[in-house]
């Protein structure tokens, strides 16, 4: 697979690489005039080719500023989607236990909710377990 003329600690060791961090050279298939492997091309080297370290630190600081950001967002649709069951499910013990409709067992656990002042979902957990002790 590697050709004689490539010397991979050699070449790592002239641009300062650890031998596993180097790329090996571009291979063409013997069937086809298409390359097997991407030509010089690394994704993660495309987006600054700058070997400027303030560059990178500022790619990196942005990177870590956008992931925050999703870890964040996922989150909270993730806890909304939790939330979305338990009133689900309350709704539904209410609908089968006082023969009420979606409509009203949804205005009932909306009411009991600002009676109480707390929130929907910890209104729902409490009809759940209240149901399930009886």
């Amino acid at each position: 697979m590697t050709s004689r003329s490539y010397r991979p600690s050699v070449r790592a060791n002239q641009h300062r690489l650890p031998s596993w961090a180097r790329i090996p050279p571009v291979q063409r298939s013997p069937f086809s005039s298409i390359s097997t492997k991407c030509e010089g091309v690394c994704p993660r080297t495309s987006v600054g080719t700058s070997n400027d370290p303030i560059t990178a630190i500022q790619a990196a600081s942005a990177r870590h500023e956008e992931l925050t950001a999703l870890r964040e967002e996922a989150e909270s649709l993730s806890e909304a989607l939790a939330t979305r069951k338990l009133v689900e499910r309350a709704k539904g013990l209410l609908m089968e236990r006082e023969s009420l409709t979606e409509r009203e067992a949804f205005g009932r656990l909306r009411r009991a909710s600002q009676v109480s002042g707390r929130p929907m979902r910890v209104v729902a957990e409490a009809l759940i377990a209240t149901f399930q002790d009886a």
